[in-house]
């Protein structure tokens, strides 16, 4: 009989073949529950560290952004009197919304690109930086006979020695650079993998940071 067993209520005994029901087995069982209640929610929460992180909503986003406030900030940076802002549609993926790259001062925008408005797929490239003790990524459009390349990047670039974090705009005119736009402080930035996979937008090309970024 199985009322005797002084055993866990929640794992109640039942019988086993080729014996009674016991505590000891209840408890192995009732043990191994256990561990698998626990792999599940580190299998839950390990998949929830790897998913790609949220985009920032413009509204939570610190003051000065070009984003609307129904957009996610995808990079945004203060560069002297003047904001460089790639925003994002809430609804973005690689079948649909949008990515808007803007340039200029809250409530005076001087350059918004691609206007009108297309698929990122259609409008940008974007790719990766690999350095010794760091990386980044880089995103491009052009517009002729400009073209653009908003990066982000740290590497052993410190007079001091350690990392140092780069980034800003480097801009081209026929091939040649033109301009070279440095972030004042560190960006509000989620360009890489995740976020290109996510716009599809391509892999396609390279960069070189100008030296006019590097401290000297």
């Amino acid at each position: 009989m199985t009322s005797g067993l002084a055993c866990d209520p929640v794992f109640r005994p039942r019988p086993f073949h080729g014996g009674r029901p016991s505590c000891a087995r209840i408890g192995v069982f009732a043990f191994a529950r256990a561990l698998s209640i626990a792999a599940l929610g580190l299998a839950v929460l390990t998949a929830a560290t790897l998913m790609p992180a949220a985009l920032t909503p413009a509204a939570a986003a610190p003051a000065g952004t070009l984003c609307h406030p129904d957009e996610a900030v995808i990079f945004s940076c203060p560069a002297g009197a003047r904001t460089v802002s790639i925003c994002a549609s809430g609804d973005l993926d690689a079948g649909s919304g949008l990515v808007l790259y803007r340039y200029g001062r809250p409530g005076r925008v001087e350059l918004t690109y691609p206007d009108p408005a297309v698929p990122p797929a259609q409008a940008f490239t974007a790719g990766r930086l690999m350095f010794a003790g760091g990386g980044g990524a880089w995103f491009r459009f052009e517009k002729t006979p400009f073209r653009y390349t908003v990066f982000t990047a740290i590497g052993k670039w410190n007079p001091k020695g350690g990392p140092l974090a780069l980034a800003g705009v480097a801009v081209e005119k026929d091939g040649k650079g033109l301009a070279d736009i440095a972030c004042d402080g560190d960006p509000v930035s989620v360009l890489g993998s995740d976020f290109f996979e996510r716009a599809g937008i391509k892999l396609i090309g390279d960069f070189e940071i100008p030296e006019a970024f590097f401290p000297k």
